[in-house]
């Protein structure tokens, strides 16, 4: 009689007990689930949100990694692109900056050869005369002309002698010589005689040739 009452009394504890076991274990995981969340809040502060995707990218690529590595298969690399930004690689030997650096040539132009194109300039220097010949000793020629030059600076004397008995003209000239062989003189008269003295311009230009007659020829 009295198992029979025993084992009544335990078939009626035994939803009771049920009852209590699952509430304990409810309060179990509300308890685990609150320390979880005060953890991760009392973390979560010390990393930027994008540390945070970050490291739960490679967490979860280092779980593949060892998931794969125990199943005998390949490890798969990490993605570069499910993380931060690709670090550029500067020790490439494509990199802009070795293009910036100086090749050691010298690009400095040959001051030698940009005188080579430069053009010559002809030297007028010397003296010559008219074959005609006067009697007069001083001045023996119809014509003469005596340049000197410095650089590109031409200097002289042009003469005139209307022998005999015309008279006589004489001009300091002056002008800038070219590379062409004429030179364009100023001539200013300095001295004079009788009628080619009197009729000749107190200012004349003359162009000069080597070893031909001054034009105008005041003494033909």
């Amino acid at each position: 009689m009295d198992g029979r009452r025993n084992r009544r009394r335990t078939r009626d504890l035994s939803p009771a007990i049920l009852l209590l076991i699952v509430v304990a274990a409810l309060l179990s995981a509300a308890l685990t689930c609150g320390e979880i969340e005060r953890r991760t809040e009392a973390v979560a502060p010390m990393y930027h949100e994008d540390e945070i995707d970050v490291m739960v990218d490679w967490g979860a690529t280092l779980q593949a990694q060892e998931t794969a590595a125990q199943s005998g298969g390949q490890p798969k690399p990490p993605d570069p692109a499910a993380g931060s930004e690709a670090i550029p690689d500067l020790g490439s030997a494509d990199s802009p900056a070795d293009d910036d650096q100086p090749s050691g040539g010298d690009d400095t132009p040959d001051q030698g050869e940009a005188g080579e194109d430069e053009p010559l300039i002809a030297d007028f220097t010397g003296s010559w005369h008219s074959d005609a010949v006067c009697e007069a000793t001083d001045a023996p020629y119809r014509w003469e002309i005596e340049l000197r030059q410095a650089d590109d600076v031409v200097t002289g004397t042009i003469s005139f002698h209307d022998c005999p008995g015309g008279g006589r003209a004489e001009y300091q000239v002056e002008g800038t010589a070219t590379a062409n062989n004429f030179v364009e003189l100023e001539g200013v008269l300095t001295g004079k005689r009788g009628d080619l003295g009197n009729s000749a311009p107190d200012a004349l230009d003359f162009t000069v040739r080597p070893q031909q007659p001054p034009d105008p020829d005041l003494a033909p």
